[in-house]
């Protein structure tokens, strides 16, 4: 009777030892879903802030084409000194048409 006793405290012994053992792989397959989840969020916020750097480009562009569309005939043959329309507020462009 003793030694079914430890025969059977040492086979629950083991099996948790396994399940402790799977645990810890289960919870670092989770901690790493998580890892991977937040480093595809973070390029996710990247890509759609050089989209949104790309479209102020893109309505930057559209704007110089409009102004320069529209003064193309009053303004031939001088040039024009702007700032920056965002970014950096201190740089100045130089423009001729």
């Amino acid at each position: 009777m003793k030694n079914e006793m430890k025969q059977v405290e040492n086979i629950l012994r083991d099996e948790k030892s396994k399940v402790e053992w799977r645990l810890g792989e289960v919870t670092q397959y989770w901690n790493d879903a998580k890892w991977k989840i937040g480093e595809l969020e973070a390029g996710m916020a990247h890509k759609e802030w050089l989209l949104d750097q790309a479209q102020q480009k893109i309505y930057e562009l559209d704007q110089m084409y409009r102004f320069r569309d529209t003064t193309k005939n009053v303004l031939d043959g001088t040039f024009l000194i702007k700032k920056q329309p965002s970014g950096d507020r201190y740089k100045w462009r130089l423009a001729m048409w």
